[in-house]
């Protein structure tokens, strides 16, 4: 979700032979570039890009996903929104299915406060999750299994992953 350029969906791609994907990013140019990359990668027939915005991508609930990404975009969702996605999420996942959650938390930091700022003073509502928060919410909507690691040192950066 929020796929960018596929630098992270053709590594995954390349690790797991047999895999297949799915890449999402409401940008048209973003995908444009994805999918020059996906086929300089030739990796084309194993994956598909879609420009669109994730949760009408995953409207319908239809379990059809073993492994969701939401890295490093958490943040530009509103937070009265995120358990909506989160639930989303959960119902497209296959039973047993993971979503690997990739993101800069608050408090913590100097680079934490300066970019919940930024992200505040733009339009919309977006705004740096608290780790508590991220883990409350996925168990709130039915997720287990949750494990939140710190992943650089010395800043409140986490990857949380929560299963079906």
């Amino acid at each position: 979700a929020g796929c960018g350029t596929a630098r992270y969906l053709c590594v995954a791609l390349h690790s797991a032979r047999g895999a297949t994907g799915v890449g999402v990013d409401l940008d048209a140019d973003v995908i444009r570039a994805a999918r020059g990359r996906i086929t300089r990668a030739n990796l084309g027939n194993r994956c598909e890009l879609r420009h669109a915005d994730l949760r009408s991508t995953l409207e319908g609930g239809r379990a059809a996903f073993d492994l969701i990404l939401l890295l490093n975009n958490i943040y530009y969702v509103a937070a009265d929104e995120r358990r909506t996605l989160y639930h989303q999420v959960r119902q497209a996942l296959r039973p047993g299915g993971d979503l690997l959650l990739v993101t800069m938390a608050t408090p913590g930091s100097i680079a934490s406060a300066q970019l919940d700022l930024l992200l505040r003073v733009q339009a919309g509502d977006a705004s740096l999750p608290s780790a508590d928060e991220l883990t409350n919410d996925l168990i709130v909507t039915g997720f287990n299994c949750v494990d939140r690691q710190r992943i650089v040192p010395g800043e409140p950066f986490l990857a949380i992953r929560a299963s079906r």
